[in-house]
């Protein structure tokens, strides 16, 4: 009967290990399509190999078993994850290294208390696998919302020191599994322990600086953008003041050509006087503050480079994305099509919503390779600038939308599309619930 049982808790155990390494994977990274039966697929294959182990040998820890279920769960994890393989295997064999270390804290603990190592086929050893699941679930609890924060953006380097060292840790610590706890190998882990959480920490750290350097990042490009385009504003209305208030004296000069059959005098007259009016019609006013400030600011950038722009934009209003992705997509879109369009070039825009899709398009002809004044025209840095394409299909399948470029030796595209939910039909969605 205690075998039976041994059985089934050592496979809950294990199974369960797995699958909150995946769900940890989903915090961190974009899940392909098509992968929902992955996860539990590995967990059971994982599981009932251990189980096998345990089942058949006294032994209750084998590393070559452990590292062959790492390997196992870092294959699904790079099928089951978009994203760069090695960062993906950091990630995964560092989960299984935390786990396997609070396994032998806990049985070093127990075996202070109890007087005997928790690892033969018992009842105790049982009721420590039921434990441990409720202590993965309590762990996840505890560790989704501030996880969830670094999706699409880990670094792995210091998880990669931890891992190899940890590794190393692991085969020498076996041996508590044995109730082999002299006096040096509980001053050896004593010291481990003080360094894994010198590492956690500094790795915590880390991540919530890169996170807080890429918010101040943001924040700057806002506020540039949006007193670059008040600065200009301000100008183009104080040169066309004058305009309105000399408007009697404009209409009576039409009238008098007009009087005086000189058609193409009053003609060229009205476009004397319309031209700075239409330097305020070159703002694009979509509804939505912060892409109006980045499409103006961005094509008067443009413009300052000798560029032309031709935009196509319908009112959008406020949107379910937030400020960090609009950043991230248009602003690396719009300075893309900067850096690589050829002088003298024109950059078309298009932004269209369209069934609950909002389809933005950049088009630009590509600038002569062997141009060395276009080449280094545009090289000034920018806020946002390395953070690339890549950071753009992030941020567009953070969305759950789709991202596309093509590049046919003349022109470059990107095409966007991004599934929305505007203000309006917010309100209206309110008014009928």
């Amino acid at each position: 009967m205690n075998t039976a049982v041994f059985i089934v808790s050592c496979w809950a155990y294990y199974f369960f290990r797995v699958v909150f390494c995946f769900k940890y994977m989903d915090l961190l990274f974009t899940r392909k399509s098509k992968t929902r039966a992955a996860p539990y697929i590995c967990a059971v294959l994982a599981a009932s190999l251990n189980t096998l182990n345990v089942s058949m040998m006294q032994w209750i820890f084998s590393k070559t078993l452990l590292m062959t279920i790492i390997f196992i769960n870092i294959l699904f994890s790079c099928f089951c994850y978009r994203g760069k393989k090695l960062i993906k295997a950091d990630v995964t064999f560092f989960y299984h290294m935390i786990v396997q270390f609070i396994d032998l804290f806990i049985t070093t603990v127990l075996y202070m208390i109890v007087g005997k190592a928790i690892v033969s086929k018992s009842i105790e050893r049982s009721l420590f696998f039921v434990a441990g699941i409720f202590i993965w679930t309590l762990l996840y609890i505890l560790l989704r919302k501030p996880l969830s924060e670094y999706k699409d953006n880990v670094s792995t380097r210091w998880i990669r020191v931890f891992n190899i060292i940890s590794f190393i840790a692991i085969i020498y610590f076996q041996r508590i599994y044995l109730a082999d706890l002299s006096e040096g190998m509980i001053t050896n882990w004593v010291v481990f322990m003080i360094f894994a959480a010198f590492i956690i920490c500094l790795q915590a750290w880390y991540m919530f600086r890169l996170e807080n350097l890429k918010k101040l990042a943001i924040a700057e490009l806002k506020n540039e953008m949006i007193g670059k385009n008040y600065n200009r504003l301000q100008s183009l209305y104080k040169e066309n003041r004058k305009l309105f208030h000399d408007l009697r004296k404009h209409l009576g000069s039409v009238r008098f050509y007009l009087q005086e059959n000189r058609i193409q005098d009053g003609i060229d007259y009205i476009n004397e006087i319309y031209s700075p009016l239409e330097k305020v019609d070159e703002f694009v006013n979509t509804g939505n503050n912060l892409i109006d400030a980045i499409i103006n600011y961005k094509m008067t950038e443009a413009a300052e480079y000798g560029l032309k722009s031709d935009i196509e934009a319908d009112k959008l209003g406020k949107l379910n994305i937030s400020d960090s992705d609009i950043c991230v997509i248009f602003a690396n879109l719009l300075d893309n099509a900067i850096e690589n369009c050829a002088k003298e070039g024109t950059i078309v825009l298009k932004l269209t919503m369209k069934n609950h899709f909002l389809i933005f398009e950049v088009i630009n002809p590509i600038k002569d390779p062997n141009d060395r004044d276009a080449m280094t025209l545009r090289k000034e840095s920018k806020l946002l600038h390395g953070i690339g394409l890549e950071s753009v299909k992030i941020s567009v399948e953070r969305n759950q939308g789709a991202f596309e470029y093509t590049n046919d030796g003349e022109t470059f595209e990107s095409f966007v599309m991004l599934p929305v939910v505007t203000n309006t039909e917010e309100v209206k969605e309110k008014q009928i619930t």
